[in-house]
């Protein structure tokens, strides 16, 4: 039974973006970001780019919203090489890590690099899950957050400014996750995490009850506020308090509205090592010749011809 789900968002910095509302597209992300870096600014697009399960969810998510697939409904019919879909995921991909301004250690970033990126004030921009959310305020209590100066760049003089506050107002937000097409939202690979009794259970009645109770309302609000995981209990999302408390309902209740899934295939461990293999490093991404090498090793991977990439 799901203990929690998931689904990325885009956060960025409202002193970055003063007088417009957050990008809605990779296409307008980009050019915003360009132009950031052109004026000296903070402009890092900060995304899970190394060579693990992240890298995998980023790819499958730019995929579905550019309404491609990896697999067929039989979990078996490799599809990732019909229409355009994948070679416009690995564009933007490669425009990201290409981008002016880029993280340098793209390569190896994932959710806590993205994060911490964010955080120290040299990224503009970041796709992640809203643990970050509940991160950065844990961050900002404990003094750890560096300030920023009146461009946005980190200092060590003392501004009163951080990526949290500036100015006293609330400057770190959330909009949902970038789209491949004008109006129309991504559709973004949730995430979350499972809980069941094991057959071989000693006491079956007793975990039933605890999984029982780390499901209820109660706890998993607390997860929520607490730890930044999104409920799967629909009704939280109309409760007024937990809104108040949460103040990304909104944003994640959209996205967990249009979904991707991760290709539903009995081989799908095999799948991701496979291709994010070829992914990586993302900086050398070629997306007209990746595209048939990618279908390739989907096409092993659900043929059994093993994990060699």
């Amino acid at each position: 039974a799901p203990l929690n789900t998931n689904t990325q968002l885009l956060w960025y910095r409202q002193d970055l973006r003063p007088a417009g509302a957050p990008p809605q597209t990779w296409d307008e992300l980009l050019r915003i970001a360009g132009g950031l870096a052109a004026q000296h600014r903070p402009s890092r697009i900060a995304v899970q780019a190394k060579q693990y399960e992240g890298l995998m969810v980023w790819f499958n998510t730019l995929l579905a919203s550019a309404g491609g697939s990896v697999v067929g409904p039989d979990g078996v019919t490799v599809t990732l090489d019909r229409g355009n879909a994948a070679y416009r995921a690995l564009e933007v991909m490669s425009r990201v890590a290409r981008a002016p301004g880029h993280d340098p250690s793209i390569d190896q970033g994932d959710e806590a690099a993205a994060r911490f990126a964010m955080e120290n004030g040299h990224a503009a921009f970041e796709v992640n899950w809203p643990f970050v959310y509940a991160g950065i305020h844990d961050i900002a209590k404990s003094g750890a957050l560096p300030d920023i100066d009146a461009a946005g760049n980190p200092t060590g003089r003392r501004t009163g400014n951080t990526v949290l506050t500036v100015n006293g107002e609330q400057n770190f937000l959330a909009a949902p996750y970038p789209s491949m097409e004008p109006g129309q939202p991504a559709k973004v690979t949730i995430g979350g995490f499972n809980v069941a009794v094991a057959k071989t259970s000693r006491h079956p009645e007793l975990a039933f009850e605890a999984m029982a109770c780390l499901r209820d309302r109660a706890s998993q609000r607390a997860n929520a506020v607490g730890s930044g995981v999104p409920p799967t209990l629909a009704t939280l999302y109309d409760d007024p308090e937990f809104q108040a408390a949460y103040p990304v309902w909104r944003q994640v209740r959209q996205g967990l509205e249009s979904p991707a899934v991760r290709p539903a295939s009995p081989a799908y461990q095999t799948i991701s090592t496979l291709l994010t293999a070829k992914l990586a490093p993302v900086t050398k991404l070629d997306p007209d010749a990746a595209v048939p090498v990618l279908a390739e090793q989907v096409r092993k991977a659900v043929n059994s011809e093993g994990l060699v990439p």
